[in-house]
């Protein structure tokens, strides 16, 4: 059973988080923000202060907006229980663009910096709002720029360079956003098996477990921090599994050689992988904590709510329709129930992971067997090759692992 104790220090993460521990910006209350620009660029191509703030809510950096090309209004919450609309990233799948990328990405880069724009990376991705279901808005170019580099007038000019060039293509239906964003290279017991999109752990659970995108980094760099790509099967009659990754974030250019590594010989030392850095495993504890306290919060809610309605019940309000009031404190019964319910399921995930994965040892997920050095204009097409393989440790991918398979939540 969750103690109180526990459950009052995870409201207090959860208020250290949403007030931020640099900032004097309360983002809670978008409501209370004025409507000026965020820049001191025209006011015709800028976005309100509070648009540039909270547009973005949801995703874990919270970058600032600098300018969008889409034309659906941002509404600021208004009122003293105002609420954000969060969003969650999710890939692009079916779209010609996927086709066409390989000959349109270089030629997006080039206007960037024809026109001189300070971008740090160039994503595409749709978003969806939290609790409507999977309904997924439009395919978005999504660029980020070093911030305090790009003002309203040059974003909305070298946006649409973007559209113009995207019709050359035949392709009509994308928009364009950038945010304010630094780029950095950067780099136990069993992985867990995924759980379905309606578990109580579904939102914190994915770190440890096989699906793609694991959080990795060299144990001796545990600093440099980036994710895990394909799994592999060495092939024959083996049965290892290997992991591609990028080399820069297993060797960070900037703390070593650039030379080829290869473990050939099986008594040499092991170039160890741990899943999660120090950083990273924090902050996961802290994302635990943050989802308990919600559902306290809202425990706390339905159990003010359900006082109410039996109250008036009892006859404190004479116009009561008994009915209703039976079938709305059942609902709000049984609303308590869930939330008690995953905060007990919260709490036992907590445990098991700061009491399995806590030390480094805990956590190395294999190690290095091959990285050739980073190699510019690679190949034919020039390309970088930057790239490194990992055997996985057959102890830690266990039962969970079903190959190259992404967590949709469905499991």
């Amino acid at each position: 059973m969750i103690s109180p104790a526990f459950v009052a220090t995870c409201i207090a993460v959860a208020r250290e988080n949403i007030q931020g521990p640099t900032t004097e910006i309360d983002c809670s209350n978008p409501s209370s923000y004025d409507d000026t620009v965020s820049s001191t660029s025209s006011p015709q191509h800028s976005v309100s202060k509070p648009e540039a703030m909270f547009y973005y809510s949801g995703l874990p950096s919270s970058p600032r907006l600098v300018y969008r090309t889409g034309a659906t209004p941002w509404t600021k919450p208004t009122g003293p229980e105002a609420y954000r609309v969060l969003k969650e990233l999710r890939p692009v799948f079916g779209h010609k663009l996927n086709t066409v990328w390989k000959d349109l990405g270089p030629k997006v880069r080039d206007i960037l910096d024809s026109v001189g724009v300070l971008w740090t990376t160039i994503d595409v991705i749709r978003f969806v709002k939290v609790g409507e279901g999977e309904a997924v808005g439009p395919v978005v170019l999504w660029i980020s720029v070093a911030p305090e580099t790009l003002f309203g007038e040059d974003a909305h000019t070298a946006a649409h360079g973007y559209l113009d060039l995207l019709r050359e293509f035949g392709i009509t239906d994308i928009e364009v956003e950038y945010r304010e964003s630094i780029y950095i290279r950067s780099a136990g017991p069993n992985l867990l098996k995924p759980v379905w999109d309606l578990h109580p752990t579904v939102d914190v659970r994915g770190p440890f477990t096989p699906a793609f995108g694991l959080f990795i980094a060299a144990q001796a760099t545990p600093h440099a921090e980036g994710t895990g790509g394909l799994y592999l099967a060495e092939g024959g009659d083996s049965k290892k599994v290997l992991l591609a990754t990028a080399r820069h974030v297993l060797f960070p250019p900037n703390e070593g050689p650039n030379v080829n590594y290869a473990r050939t010989n099986i008594s040499a030392p092991r170039h160890n992988v741990l899943l999660l850095d120090t950083k990273a495993f924090d902050n996961l504890i802290k994302s635990i904590k943050i989802r308990i306290a919600e559902h306290a919060i809202m425990a706390e809610l339905y159990n003010r709510q359900i006082e109410k309605l039996q109250e008036r019940k009892a006859g404190e309000n004479e116009d009561e329709d008994d009915v209703q009031e039976a079938k709305e404190e059942w609902k709000k019964t049984q609303k308590l129930d869930e939330a008690n319910e995953a905060m007990d399921a919260l709490h036992k995930f907590h445990d098991e992971v700061t009491k399995k994965w806590r030390r480094p040892s805990q956590r190395v997920l294999g190690h290095i067997v091959r990285s050739p050095p980073i190699t510019l204009g690679a190949g034919t097409e020039g390309f970088i090759e930057d790239f490194a393989i990992v055997e996985l440790d057959s102890s830690k991918i266990g039962k969970a692992f079903r190959g190259n398979v992404i967590d949709l939540g469905t499991f």
